[in-house]
């Protein structure tokens, strides 16, 4: 319930304490040793690598199967930022003088236009 965002406070300690026959306060303890469950799988990156891939990647295929483009358009540019795996992006062109380009290459090499 707790990974899923199904448990509700005040609702869910009286409703699963009612199907268990265990008091509210028993369930609410229950539910707070599985909250820090969930919060100490959140900082395990392989885990969380894991969860993402795999929601990603079946969403992904279900996005394909029912022919939602653009959702597979956006999972797809998830997936590719997560990989490193995209195609190089389009530069923005830059007008400057030949001095200002001059300028600029001392600056990111340390050496003159030319050297």
């Amino acid at each position: 319930m707790m990974r899923a965002g199904e448990w509700r406070r005040g609702v869910s300690d009286h409703v699963l304490g009612r199907e268990w026959d265990l008091d509210p306060a028993t369930v609410r303890g229950l539910s707070a040793e599985a909250g820090r469950i969930v919060a100490r799988e959140l900082k395990d990156p392989e885990r969380v690598q894991t969860d993402v891939a795999v929601v990603l990647l079946a969403n992904l295929e279900r996005a394909s199967d029912a022919g939602e483009y653009n959702a597979v358009a956006k999972l797809g540019d998830v997936v590719t930022r997560i990989r490193d795996a995209r195609a190089p992006e389009r530069t923005q062109e830059v007008a400057m003088t030949e001095e200002q380009a001059r300028d600029a290459y001392r600056k990111l090499t340390g050496k003159e236009w030319g050297e």
